[in-house]
């Protein structure tokens, strides 16, 4: 049977740029890093592997549904709280209500807990993940080098040439010709498989990150339940120790707070009518603050323990709370959120110690519980400088009568009237 030779040295430049194409893209595939996600496959994992994160969800659906039951205890005794606030202002009354708040709080705080060991195992699970795709793209890139080496060893040079003109017929050549195209489908499927074991583990690192950054958060807000629960078991306390769990004791206490909390309010108004005319004479003198228009936060946390107005305040029966408390510890250096005249920097004990600084565009605000204050009345500050100290310790200078724990309290008011810090703060 003759052949036409130029038919034979297209098949064979074709079957090499073929070859040609197909190491190529062997190696693109294995340096890259990212593929489409869309183009994402189901990829199952080796027994072994599969085993062990059977397991791990196992776990995570304990912890899951251990974390909904608390949430319903939360409910109850979020209830509870309700019906407690609904009564009379008495010691029996107040101690009770920080009682049933404890126990919320402290159920909240064990949600929390279970959420962060839930995410735990995510992320161990996810991890494995990580690992046995690893090690399948490690076997594959070697398969690939192996089918790479025998394509290179089996048909470098002329090898077809050879077998073809030292045979009498083309059944050589034809086998040849047959395990090239073996070789040349094991090694698209090696690449196909490695694709989407890519894909799947682009979208493992994806995840793996998204567990991290929860976990994080959660952990904040565990930390934060932490110290709300603390700061509530400091309230109770100090109650008790300082009524000496007497009725008539604790409504003196209550007259005295109610009172220096009205005429700290009327203070604030009062000052901040004159201190505003002040800053507009040096604002006409000098122009502008020189500061932006946002607030910045007082202390490095941003996390809240009691929002403007909240309705689970336990002292809200004795006064409202027109501020936001922010996580601090005892003796943070507190900021000025904007630049500012210093209407009051009123020191008062073991009372509520605070600062207030008027604005520009009829705003103002007030850092209250501070520990210790080192601006004066009458001055300018800039924003950022450091104005006090935090507080807020039962029973420590700047406190007051009735506080939560260790925090900063800081007021935005807008033409006099508290509105809500968030959103001012930048």
């Amino acid at each position: 049977m003759k052949i036409n030779t130029k038919d034979f040295y297209q098949q064979i430049y074709t079957s090499v740029r073929r070859f040609a194409f197909v190491a190529v893209t062997a190696i693109f595939v294995i340096q890259s890093s990212v593929l489409p996600l869309h183009a994402a496959t189901e990829y199952t994992l080796d027994a072994g592997y599969d085993e062990e994160i059977w397991q791990l969800n196992k776990k995570i659906d304990e912890k899951r549904k251990a974390a909904e039951d608390l949430q319903r205890q939360v409910g109850i005794y979020k209830k509870a709280l309700a019906e407690k606030q609904k009564k009379i202002n008495t010691l029996n009354g107040q101690v009770g209500e920080i009682t049933v708040s404890i126990a919320k709080v402290s159920l909240e705080a064990d949600a929390l807990e279970l959420q962060a060991q839930e995410v735990k195992l995510r992320l161990a699970s996810t991890d494995l993940k990580i690992v046995a795709k690893e090690s399948e793209i490690s076997k594959q890139k070697a398969n690939i080098g192996e089918v790479i080496r025998l394509l290179d060893s089996h048909y470098k040079g002329n090898n077809l040439l050879v077998i073809l003109a030292t045979s009498d017929n083309l059944g050589d050549y034809m086998d040849a010709q047959q395990t090239f195209q073996t070789l040349q489908d094991s090694l698209f499927d090696d690449l196909k498989r490695m694709g989407i074991i890519k894909v799947a583990l682009v979208s493992d690192q994806q995840d793996l990150e998204d567990h991290r950054q929860s976990l994080d958060n959660l952990q904040e807000q565990l930390d934060g339940k932490k110290e709300q629960l603390q700061s509530q078991k400091y309230s109770k306390d100090f109650l008790l120790q300082s009524t000496k769990g007497e009725e008539n004791k604790y409504q003196a206490l209550l007259k005295q707070a109610k009172a220096e909390a009205a005429q700290v309010s009327s203070d604030i108004s009062s000052l901040e009518t004159v201190a505003r005319e002040k800053l507009n004479r040096n604002i006409k003198q000098k122009g502008s603050l020189g500061d932006d228009e946002n607030f910045g936060w007082p202390v490095p946390s941003h996390f809240i323990t009691s929002n403007f107005h909240d309705p689970e305040y336990p002292f809200r029966r004795v006064f409202e709370h027109p501020g936001i408390d922010i996580k601090a510890k005892q003796g943070t250096e507190v900021r000025a959120t904007k630049s500012g005249y210093v209407g009051k920097a009123k020191t008062a004990g073991k009372g509520y110690s605070y600062v207030l600084i008027v604005h520009d565009n009829n705003l103002s605000t007030v850092y209250g519980h501070l520990s210790k204050i080192i601006v004066s009345d009458d001055t300018f500050v800039t924003k950022g400088q450091i104005i006090g100290y935090s507080g807020g310790t039962p029973g420590t200078p700047g406190a007051g009568p009735f506080v939560t724990g260790p925090h900063l309290h800081i007021e935005v008011r807008l033409n006099g009237i508290p509105v809500d810090p968030l959103n001012y703060l930048r």
